[in-house]
């Protein structure tokens, strides 16, 4: 399966966690056929997981499995870096966690295990060969390696230092975690306008609400700075994405030069012009005041609220929002839509297309119109244009790939755990997930009760409906010189991830000429540039 994913790696700091010299199971409770889980509860609740392991027990009683939630809380992923080392005590079989590192835990498996083919983690590569299992207890048609987004296979793929485990599958995505632009609709309507298409409808939208709005005050856009403003990195990925294209925004990520080599050259993916285009699209609605006074300081729920009511209408977020909201504004799901990211006006304008023209194909694209069919309506269009667009089209952001599912190796129920994962993925297993998580597992699959489907979901299914390829955009596991290195998009002090939009937000109209003039898009790649060069000897340090 050809490589589709494009990745932005948040460097995590190696973990600090003393080596436990006992090795292999002893006196475990539970026993072969017990799934132990332990869940982080986050966005997503843990509502899916508590039916998923209701209906497992039904249907699998027959073999005698099941499966018991021994804790779902927001503790679960810093918790288990300790306890999956505990190789004598922790009876936990799954974990599913946000954000945990597998890769360093394979990477320091020796100094516990003292043998040096051996990890801490249990190989999945069986599940992907295997078929998923639904609530009749039947396997389904395809195996579930053929029914996963294309990609997850390689970012669920070891690719750290150690080359024993290459090539391996030890963990596997829980959720597909879809982000991107998030629309009021009910808002964006009072001011006569639709959904954009290219980024200059975008900037023109934010301008005309900015601008037309009168009491009750609507603004733009929503946002919490205090503890989510790497949310609008998802915007600034995709159009990364979409001008540089999937595998140079991959080679990007990686580090890997187009000559040379990593340790002397890789500072030179840093001139991708991708960078600039995308931060040029995004620097005309970073303006303070776009948002309500003080979202600098927000909470992601404070901003959430004033997007669900209605005082803002765009938002760049997670497919998770509405299930964090649902409780207080369930009435709201038919006015909140997910959106296909507008495509960058510069791949018009490059491709001979005026904005307008740009809109046209971008329309027909998204009405499963031909080749030829927009070609009727844009002649300008050329085949190399067209598929420039459409590639551009097909990219969604996703952090899935953060929301690692793993089992311990020394886990006293491995093939039970394995048979819950094959549940999980099955289509019932999907539609609970769809339900009870108002989101979707990265997989294929048949929707039950389509009829059902809010506003809100809908929105979703029309993005993966496209066979979208995703940019995972949180994978800290993905890249091991990013993660030893602490290497991330963004490293300069004044604009270091994930506040770098944030102190674009707040300094690009400073009264100091010379604050302005740093915080201008050109001026921050050329500078971000010059840093990760100067520094980048520093980095490679890091890795030996």
């Amino acid at each position: 399966m050809k490589f589709r994913k494009a990745l932005f790696l948040t460097a995590l700091s190696a973990l600090a966690i003393p080596a436990l010299t006992s090795c292999g199971p002893k006196d475990k409770v539970g026993g072969a056929s017990l799934v132990q889980i332990k869940c982080y509860k986050g966005g997503y609740g843990d509502e899916f997981i508590r039916e998923m392991v209701k209906q497992f027990n039904t249907t699998f009683a027959s073999k005698g499995y099941s499966a018991e939630i021994v804790e779902a809380s927001s503790n679960v992923t810093e918790s288990s870096k300790q306890e999956l080392f505990d190789t004598k005590h922790n009876q936990i079989d799954l974990y599913l966690t946000n954000g945990s590192n597998y890769t360093d835990a394979i990477d320091r498996s020796q100094a516990t295990l003292k043998n040096p083919n051996k990890s801490i983690l249990a190989n999945l590569d069986d599940i992907l060969t295997s078929k998923a299992i639904g609530l009749d207890g039947k396997e389904e048609g395809q195996t579930i390696g053929e029914r996963l987004f294309d990609g997850v296979r390689e970012v669920s793929t070891y690719n750290g230092k150690k080359s024993q485990f290459r090539d391996k599958v030890y963990k596997l995505p829980w959720a597909d975690a879809m982000t991107g632009l998030f629309v009021n609709l009910n808002a964006l309507g009072k001011f006569g306008l639709e959904v954009p298409l290219t980024s200059n409808e975008l900037i023109s939208a934010v301008e005309t609400i900015a601008n037309t709005s009168t009491s009750p005050k609507v603004y733009p856009y929503a946002w919490g700075g205090s503890n989510c403003a790497g949310y609008w990195c998802f915007l600034f990925e995709t159009y990364f994405a979409q001008y540089s294209g999937v595998e140079a925004y991959e080679k990007f990520m990686k580090c890997e030069p187009t000559t040379g080599t990593i340790e002397s050259d890789g500072w030179k993916v840093y001139q991708d012009p991708g960078l600039l285009k995308a931060l040029e699209a995004m620097y005309p609605i970073l303006k303070k005041s776009y948002s309500i006074d003080g979202s600098a300081s927000l909470q992601h729920t404070e901003a959430q609220v004033n997007f669900m009511t209605g005082k803002s209408v765009f938002m760049v977020n997670g497919d998770w929002v509405m299930n964090e909201m649902k409780e207080q504004y369930r009435d709201k799901c038919n006015d909140i839509a997910f959106v296909q990211m507008p495509i960058l006006s510069c791949l018009g304008t490059e491709n001979g297309l005026t904005d307008s023209q740009l809109h046209d194909v971008v329309k027909g694209i998204d009405e499963g119109k031909t080749d030829a069919e927009i070609k009727a309506v844009v002649p300008a269009a050329t085949d190399a244009a067209l598929a420039k667009i459409r590639d551009a089209r097909s990219i969604h952001c996703s952090i899935g790939a953060g929301h690692e599912m793993f089992i311990p190796y020394y886990s006293d129920a491995v093939e039970a755990t394995k048979t819950f994962i094959r549940f999980m993925y099955s289509n019932d297993g999907c539609n609970i997930f769809r339900e009870k998580a108002w989101g979707n597992l990265p997989i294929k699959y048949t929707i039950k009760n389509p009829s059902l489907s809010n506003d809100f979901q809908k929105s979703l299914d029309s993005v993966y409906a496209r066979g979208n390829t995703q940019v995972v955009s949180d994978n800290a596991d993905y890249n091991h010189v990013r993660q030893k290195a602490q290497l991330y998009l963004f490293n300069k002090s004044e604009w270091m991830h994930p506040n770098t939009f944030k102190n674009i937000i707040l300094n690009r109209d400073s009264a100091s000429e010379t604050i302005r003039e740093a915080f201008v898009p050109a001026n921050i790649i050329s500078k971000e540039v010059e840093y990760v060069h100067n520094n980048w000897s520093s980095y490679m340090n890091k890795l030996k």
